[in-house]
């Protein structure tokens, strides 16, 4: 009889492929220790930091890695032309548990990266909140509550391009990160870049509320009026 082994959608964060094969490391703006541990393709999983890593998932993401040797074959050369690269917003007990667990060795890399060997792949572990002791721009990716203004700023406007997309509200953490970004910015100017269907679908009765109250006059009237059919 027939046994279905998943249930769940198979997809990964970020594929990140090398143009041409060139590597351009030292021109990396953001995880700058990164980039030069990795192959050709690389298949990216990152967890957020209200949710974190969970168990099962680093097995995962090297199972992940075999279906896409699978159905990817022909592009590559050798297995090593592949890297898993898991980002998760500080070591906990369950992954620290799991790499154990399936008798990989990790091995410490500068400023918060570290290699996992025994996987059969390139694997590398990024520290959120090591990382972004040496690049401020990730700290909006950490467990911090607040973030520097300046960082704020730019991560909305990174926001705000990536809202272009129909599925932005799948990002990871994006209720977190606009939490953050109110903290730090104020709710008015960072809700008020935002349609309202993107921003107010799917909040609790109070929550709308609030949000609403935290708008101009002239905003609020509009929202009511779109909430309304009218």
């Amino acid at each position: 009889m027939e046994y279905r082994l998943s249930l769940d959608s198979r997809r990964i964060d970020q594929r990140l492929i090398r143009e041409g094969g060139k590597k351009r490391d030292e021109q990396a703006e953001i995880l700058r220790g990164l980039w030069r541990h990795l192959g050709a393709q690389t298949l990216l999983d990152f967890k957020g930091p209200t949710r974190g890593f969970r168990r099962g998932e680093l097995i995962r993401l090297i199972s992940y890695g075999w279906e896409y040797l699978a159905s990817h074959t022909t592009e590559f050369d050798s297995r090593s032309e592949l890297s898993l690269v898991l980002v998760v917003p500080k070591m906990n007990s369950t992954l620290a548990w799991e790499i154990e667990w399936i008798d990989l060795r990790m091995e410490p890399l500068d400023h918060g990266y570290a290699r996992l060997v025994g996987s059969g792949y390139t694997m590398i572990v990024v520290f959120l909140d090591k990382v972004s002791e040496e690049e401020k721009n990730l700290e909006p990716f950490t467990e911090a509550k607040k973030l520097d203004k300046e960082v704020a700023q730019r991560t909305l406007a990174w926001i705000l391009e990536v809202a272009q997309m129909e599925d932005i509200e799948n990002l990871e953490g994006l209720d977190d990160l606009l939490e953050k970004l109110a903290a730090t910015l104020g709710p008015e100017l960072v809700l008020r870049h935002f349609a309202p269907e993107q921003r107010l679908a799917g909040l609790e009765p109070e929550q709308l509320a609030r949000a609403l109250r935290s708008l101009p006059q002239e905003v609020q009237e509009t929202i009511r009026r779109k909430l309304n059919g009218s």
